[in-house]
C-alpha cells in the first residue's frame, strides 16, 4: 500500500513536471520569435514608441585603458528633449538637469559639494564629455538601439552571418533573448573631416562611437580638436562585437556589451525600467524641492 502510494505519487509528480515543462516550452515557442530579425524588429518598434522613460543605468566604460564604473538614475523625455539624473557612484548625489525651455542649450550641474555651487555647462563640451563615452543627448538605451537598427539595415540578419541568436537566458535575474553581433571585417579607415562637421556629427551620421574615434586618435587632446580639414581614423562600425540581452516581456535591452580589438569597450545594465511614465513639469525643474540645485 505504501509502495503503491509512493509509486503513484512519483508518477503524478513526473506527469506534473512534464506538463509544466511542456507548457513552459509551448509558451516560449509561442512568444519567442524564431529569428534574430524578428526579435530585433520588435525591439526597434518598442524603442520608437517610447516618448518618456525612467531607469537606472549601471555602466562599465573603458577610459584611458581603465574600466570606469558608474550607477545613475535617469528621467528622460524625448520631445522636447529633457533629462534629469542623479548619480549613486562614483560622485554620490551629483545631479544634472537639461531643459532647454528653462536653461537654454546648457545643462545645470549640482556637484553636491560645499565648495562649489551649481554651474551651467555645454552638454557636448569637453568638461561634460571628459571620461564619458556618451553625451547627455544619448542618455538611456535609445541611441544604442538605433545603432543596432543601423547595423541590422547594413547587415540584414536574414542574409548575414554576423548575427547569432543564442537562446533565452537569464540576465540580471530576468529572462532575455540573447543576441550577438560579430563583424570579422571590423577595422579603421582614414577620413578627412569636411566643412560643417565635428566629431559628434560624424558619429551620429554613421552611427559610430565618438568616444572610440577620440580614443583612436590620441594626437587630439579634446573633442573640440576635431575640426574640418584634419584626417582622422574612424571605425568601420560601432563595435567589432556586440552582445545584447533583450528582456522578453518589455522587448527592450536590459544588458548590452560592446567589444573592440582591445577587449571590452563598454557594458551597460538597465534596471528599474518604467516606460512612458507621466512626468510632471517639476521633474525637469531646478526648483523641485526634492532636488539640490
Amino acid at each position: 500500500m505504501k509502495i503503491s502510494s509512493v509509486v503513484g505519487s512519483r508518477i503524478h509528480t513526473s506527469v506534473a513536471v512534464g506538463v509544466i515543462c511542456f507548457l513552459f516550452n509551448l509558451q516560449v515557442s509561442a512568444i519567442n520569435p524564431v529569428s534574430v530579425d524578428n526579435i530585433l524588429q520588435e525591439s526597434f518598434k518598442v524603442n520608437q514608441s517610447i516618448d518618456s522613460i525612467s531607469l537606472t543605468i549601471l555602466l562599465n566604460e573603458r577610459v584611458n585603458n581603465k574600466i570606469i564604473r558608474k550607477k545613475t538614475d535617469f528621467k528622460i523625455i524625448q520631445h522636447p528633449y529633457q533629462v534629469y539624473f542623479i548619480q549613486h557612484y562614483p560622485n554620490e548625489g551629483m545631479e544634472c538637469l537639461y531643459n532647454e525651455k528653462l536653461l537654454g542649450k546648457k545643462a545645470l550641474i549640482n556637484r553636491n559639494t560645499v565648495a562649489f555651487s551649481s554651474i551651467k555647462l555645454d552638454p557636448s563640451g569637453n568638461i561634460m564629455r571628459n571620461g564619458n563615452h556618451h553625451s547627455l543627448f544619448k542618455a538611456g538605451f535609445g541611441y544604442l538601439v538605433n545603432v543596432l537598427q543601423h547595423l541590422a539595415d547594413k547587415y540584414p540578419p536574414a542574409t548575414s552571418n554576423y548575427w547569432t541568436y543564442m537562446g533565452v537566458v537569464k540576465y540580471d535575474d530576468q529572462l532575455c533573448y540573447k543576441i550577438s553581433f560579430k563583424n570579422p571585417n571590423f577595422g579603421y579607415t582614414d577620413y578627412t573631416i569636411k566643412p560643417g562637421e565635428n566629431l559628434e556629427v560624424i558619429a551620429m551620421r554613421d552611427m559610430l562611437s565618438d568616444y572610440m574615434i577620440f580614443e583612436k586618435n590620441p594626437e587630439f587632446n579634446s573633442f573640440d580638436d576635431f575640426t574640418p580639414g584634419k584626417t582622422i581614423k574612424v571605425p568601420t562600425d560601432y563595435a567589432q562585437e556586440i552582445i545584447i540581452y533583450i528582456q522578453k516581456d518589455l522587448m527592450v535591452p536590459i544588458g548590452l556589451k560592446t567589444y573592440d580589438p582591445d577587449g571590452l569597450f563598454e557594458e551597460y545594465t538597465y534596471k528599474n525600467i518604467v516606460m512612458r511614465p507621466r512626468f510632471s513639469s517639476k521633474d525637469f525643474d531646478y526648483n523641485n524641492p526634492q532636488y539640490g540645485f
